[in-house]
Formats: structure tokens, C-alpha cells, sequence
């Protein structure tokens, strides 16, 4: 449905004529995992602005000050999600991706200071609101992440799944009870699927044992 309404307002943008300006937002990280001024901030595909610049607070908190194309202000509520993700346009290169939850909703207003979210989060959120939505998300990120897989090696395979567990168990320690349960039974056995593929490959080559750890890890999050 999100994904409809925005297609309908890029055409009538297309249509009426770009709005020029932008929109100033601050979002706060726990961590940026190497996102650096300049990246992109990206919704539903499109870019909709830029990372002007990041500042780190005495707190250990990150504060990524955002610049928003005023095309995309009406998508900027209370609903809004911000997460940081890899960039398909950048091999290696980092992003920011706008989520939205719900249409409508409060404005966010140039200037507006907001806590960003893991993917996993946001995905939870969706799925408590909207289980169909958030099933479709889930089901396309790890679409696009087994993809992503397939252009490594099976070492940077390992590495990568060895990431997105350990980003998997960071959420698990802030996470309710019952966004943990959420986690263990949705989530976890897709990455369990992506490392029995992993083990099934290195076996062929007599390297199963570097598959070993991530099982551990998998098994021992699921206790957080």
C-alpha cells in the first residue's frame, strides 16, 4: 500500500513540477557502521537526500544531520524510520533508509531530532502493525541479502553473516520479550537458512569447520 501511494505521488510530482529545498534532520545511532558524510539517504529505491554531516556527543551517541529533498516532505512523519543499510550503488558504501510504518501522521519539521533504528527493529514494528507488510519486507531483505551472498567469496560470506548475527544480537539485548520471541521465530531461522546453504558449499570443498562459529552464535543468541 505504501509502496503504491508513493509510486502515485512521484508521478504527480513528475507531473506538477519538483519542489526545491530541503529539509534538515538530525538522527541519533548507537553506531554508524561506517557511514560517512556524503552518503545517500534512500526510500523505497529512490534517493531523497544526503548525510550533510555526522557529529559524535560526549554521550557516545551519533548524530547524523540529514538533508532531505522537499519532494519527499510529505513522507517525513511521525512514522518515519530511519535505519542505516548497505548501498547497492556503493559496493561497500553505506546508506540511510527511510521506512515508513503508517501514511499520515504528524510532519516532521526542518530540524527535527529523532532516534534511528536497527533494520530488525523496524522490520518488528512492521510486522506488529502490519503482519502482511512486514512479512513482505522480511522476505525482501533477505531476498537481497542472499543475493548480496552470492557476489562474495564464501570466506566474506562468512564475515557477513558473522555481521548481521552479531547486529542481530545487539537488538536481541534491547529488545521486549515479546519482540524477542518475534525475533527467534521469524527471523533467526532465515539466517539459519542462509548459513545451511554457507555449510553446504564449504562442505564440498572440506572447509565446513569455518561455518561452525556462526552456528554456535546463532544457537547461543537465541538465550540473550
Amino acid at each position: 500500500m505504501i509502496k503504491k501511494l508513493f509510486l502515485i505521488f512521484s508521478l504527480a510530482a513528475a507531473l506538477t513540477g519538483f519542489t526545491f529545498g530541503s529539509t534538515g534532520i538530525h538522527v541519533r545511532f548507537d553506531d554508524i557502521n561506517g557511514l560517512v558524510a556524503g552518503d545517500r539517504v534512500v526510500f523505497d529505491g529512490a534517493t531523497m537526500g544526503k548525510v550533510k554531516k555526522i557529529k559524535y556527543g560526549d554521550d557516545g551517541i551519533f548524530t547524523v544531520s540529514l538533508s532531505i529533498n522537499n519532494d519527499f516532505k510529505d513522507f517525513l512523519t511521525e512514522y518515519s524510520r530511519f535505519t542505516i543499510t548497505d548501498d547497492p550503488r556503493d559496493n561497500g558504501g553505506k546508506a540511510v533508509e527511510m521506512l515508513l510504518i503508517h501514511m499520515g501522521g504528524a510532519p516532521l519539521k526542518n530540524g527535527s531530532s529523532v532516534d534511528g533504528s536497527g533494520q530488525y527493529q523496524v522490520l518488528l514494528e512492521m510486522m506488529k502493525d502490519d503482519a502482511r507488510q512486514g512479512i513482505e519486507y522480511l522476505n525482501n531483505e533477505f531476498k537481497r541479502f542472499s543475493e548480496d551472498l552470492k557476489s562474495l567469496s564464501e570466506h566474506e560470506q562468512v564475515k557477513e553473516l558473522e555481521k548481521q548475527i552479531a547486529r542481530l544480537g545487539q537488538e536481541l539485548k534491547k529488545a521486549s520479550r515479546e519482540t524477542k520471541e518475534k525475533i527467534i521465530s521469524d527471523i533467526i531461522p532465515k539466517l539459519e537458512e542462509e548459513v545451511a546453504a554457507l555449510r553446504k558449499r564449504l562442505e564440498a570443498m572440506g572447509r565446513e569447520e569455518e561455518v561452525e562459529p556462526l552456528e554456535k552464535e546463532l544457537e547461543k543468541i537465541k538465550y540473550i
